[in-house]
C-alpha cells in the first residue's frame, strides 16, 4: 500500500487519523494489514510468502530523494536511508 492510498483506506477501516506517520504506529491499521497479508499468503508457495515486513512512516517523494522525476525508485538512496529497517528484517 503506498501512503497517498493509506488515508482514504484508513478512513474506510474507520481509523480519523490520516497522517502517514501516525498511521504507520496505529495499532488497528497495522492488525488489518497482518490479516490482509496472511491471506494473500495462503494462496502463495511457502518460499513466495511475505514472512516479515515494516510498515513506514514517510512519504517518498521526488523532493525527499526516494523517487525520480519520473516517479521511479531510487533504490540506493533508499538503501542506505532504510538500511537499519532492512537489516532488522534479515
Amino acid at each position: 500500500m503506498t501512503a497517498l492510498a493509506a488515508p482514504a483506506w484508513a478512513r474506510s477501516m474507520g481509523t480519523e487519523d490520516t497522517d502517514p506517520g501516525e498511521l504507520s504506529e496505529n495499532p488497528d491499521v497495522l492488525a488489518a494489514l497482518d490479516k490482509r497479508v496472511t491471506e494473500i499468503n495462503t494462496g502463495l508457495n511457502h518460499v513466495e510468502q511475505v514472512k516479515k515486513y515494516r510498515v513506514l512512516g514517510a512519504l517518498w517523494t521526488t523532493g525527499s530523494g526516494e523517487l525520480t522525476p519520473k516517479l521511479s525508485l531510487r533504490r540506493k538512496v533508499i538503501e542506505e536511508r532504510y538500511k537499519d529497517v532492512i537489516d532488522a528484517l534479515y
